[in-house]
């Protein structure tokens, strides 16, 4: 039953922190904790996961706000589970973060942590909504309204985010499947098929390839797609073997890895060329939602973080606007056209700085449809040499070419719609006595000099010449800024790759490391602009304690003296 936790409201002046002499109670109030508290863990929305929890009358949930918490600071301060457990139990300073000012005031085993997890996850399969991705966006929309950035001009990036796996040999990979589908299956049909697959299922996946020949690998891997497609035929009308991962494993794996023909008479089964499997195939059973790619001569196999941020100038703090995760073979124009309207509508972004990568028309019709400026900071495409002509530096008004660079005016030209080509004719008799006439773009023909383009060859080459003027280079130089961002994320992780697997855990973890950063960046500025914590209230709670009489000190009303404490200055968002 959902329960809201209202209890850090209402503070005991005998909490463990008000014993503190006034000198360490002012050192208590200079840390990150009571900002923490603030402005992290006093907005967090527990109405928001109320839909995790049973409407029945029941005993209460643990509070949500404490669990959201402590996620939060897990991701800040990449702890473990287990540590993260330890520093709530025995931390003060985690402890008034998340609202309490005694240790052990509350408990917290792990599977309470385990169980809450897996209720987001469930959620999110049924629902479609991403809790933490709410609760990020709330606590980021309400930041950059209270610091009064502007949020119009974003930069975007992303980078590879390995999944918590062991990259796999195709031959162990399908060893692997074979050995997952044949522990899973019932001890009786085991005993069946125990024989048959003798030698596979003895020795761990990745051992068999040691104990084999080059030259005899192929063969194996052949024999062992036989064997998953006999096991896959056995089964295929049984609706609770059908159901297990393991099974549909096999039936992926025989997919993607081999060719299948179906005769009247028997079944044939090829191995298909390796340069023939997708970059979305099964990377490792144990994340079925991996995928692969090569980038700069580097295997990754995993996701792509992607993420935008604030970086308007006159700015004082920059902060994390929006955090998403896809497959690493997602290209980043992809990403960018289903991120851009959701941008727009929360923020009301207007310019948009990026790499090469997210550059593309169909990518650039998305910005345009938003009103939205990208300002890419490199141009797709074939770099042209100092000395050649650009397609920018003829002089074209209303898609007519006015003239070249040489100052001629064409002699006519016309459009193809059916290949979206504007063809321009040069005479040639000028055309063959221009000096820049081994560089120029028009070329040469029977009976005149030609010139074919198209309107986005037209936009690339203009963009191009943009790039060398001083006021798109001042925009470009924004981005750069954006690596250190992604540095953040980066060292969380250890050679690339994060401590968990799977894409929907992933998801949550990244933003939740996004919260953090953000965080990091309103503790830096809120230390930088605000004096320092005072407690100016521990002189008068003791005084209060020592003077009041005996039969009030035996009486509850003491413990219900509402006290913390206080900035001298609250903070500019809080």
């Amino acid at each position: 039953m959902f329960k809201e936790n209202q209890k850090h409201r209402q503070i005991s002046i005998y909490g463990m922190v008000y014993q503190f002499k006034p000198g360490m109670l002012k050192r208590l109030d200079k840390s990150w904790a009571p900002i923490f508290r603030k402005l992290i863990f006093e907005k967090i929305d527990e109405r928001r996961y109320a839909v995790l929890y049973s409407r029945i009358e029941s005993r209460p949930n643990f509070p949500v706000n404490i669990w959201v918490g402590l996620e939060i600071l897990k991701a800040l301060h990449d702890y473990t589970d287990e540590e993260l457990i330890d520093q709530f139990h025995f931390n003060l300073l985690c402890a008034q973060a998340l609202g309490q000012d005694n240790l052990g005031d509350i408990t917290l085993s792990e599977r309470t942590i385990y169980y809450n997890r897996q209720r987001l996850l469930d959620y999110e399969n049924q629902s479609g909504r991403n809790l933490l991705e709410e609760e990020f966006k709330a606590l980021s929309d309400e930041a950059v309204a209270k610091l009064k950035l502007n949020p119009r001009m974003q930069r975007m990036d992303s980078t590879m985010i390995g999944s918590c796996i062991k990259q796999m040999s195709r031959l162990e990979l399908i060893a692997k499947v074979l050995q997952n589908f044949y522990g899973d299956l019932p001890k009786a049909e085991q005993s069946r098929w125990k024989e048959r697959l003798t030698g596979y299922i003895e020795e761990d996946a990745d051992h068999i390839a040691y104990q084999l020949k080059r030259a005899e690998i192929e063969e194996h891997v052949k024999k062992l797609g036989g064997l998953l497609l006999e096991l896959h035929e056995a089964y295929v009308g049984e609706a609770e073997i059908r159901a297990l991962k393991s099974y549909q494993h096999v039936s992926r794996l025989l997919m993607e890895q081999y060719d299948i023909k179906i005769d009247l008479e028997k079944t044939s089964l090829e191995l298909k060329p390796a340069q023939e499997i997708s970059s979305g195939s099964l990377q490792n059973p144990a994340d079925d939602t991996a995928t692969f790619r090569n980038k700069n001569g580097k295997n990754y196999h995993g996701d792509i973080l992607n993420i935008a941020e604030t970086c308007h100038p006159d700015n004082p703090l920059q902060l994390l606007t929006d955090i998403s995760l896809y497959t690493n073979n997602t290209p980043d124009e992809t990403i960018l056209i289903e991120r851009i309207p959701d941008l727009k509508e929360r923020t009301g972004l207007d310019q948009l700085i990026t790499d090469g990568g997210y550059s593309g028309e169909k990518a650039e019709s998305a910005c345009q449809k938003e009103s939205v400026t990208l300002v890419p900071t490199e141009v797709k495409g074939r770099k042209l040499a100092e000395d050649e002509i650009a397609l920018a530096q003829f002089k074209i008004e209303a898609n007519q070419v006015i003239t070249c660079p040489a100052g001629q005016s064409p002699l006519n030209q016309t459009y193809k719609p059916e290949k979206e080509h504007h063809i321009v004719h040069f005479a040639a008799a000028i055309c063959s006595a221009c000096s820049q006439r081994e560089n120029c773009l028009a070329r040469s023909g029977k009976r005149s000099f030609s010139l074919i383009y198209n309107d986005r060859q037209l936009l690339l080459s203009r963009r191009r010449e943009q790039l060398g003027q001083e006021s798109y280079r001042i925009l470009c130089n924004l981005r750069p800024a954006v690596e250190g961002t992604i540095s953040q994320f980066k060292r969380k992780t250890r050679n690339g790759k994060l401590r968990i697997r799977l894409n929907n855990r992933i998801r949550n973890a990244t933003i939740l490391m996004a919260i953090g950063i953000n965080f990091g960046r309103l503790l830096a500025y809120y230390r930088k602009t605000q004096s320092g914590l005072s407690t100016l209230l521990a002189s008068f709670i003791l005084l209060l304690m020592c003077l009041a009489p005996k039969e009030l000190k035996k009486t509850k009303i003491l413990n219900c003296f509402s006290v913390q404490p206080i900035l001298v200055n609250e903070p500019v968002f809080g």
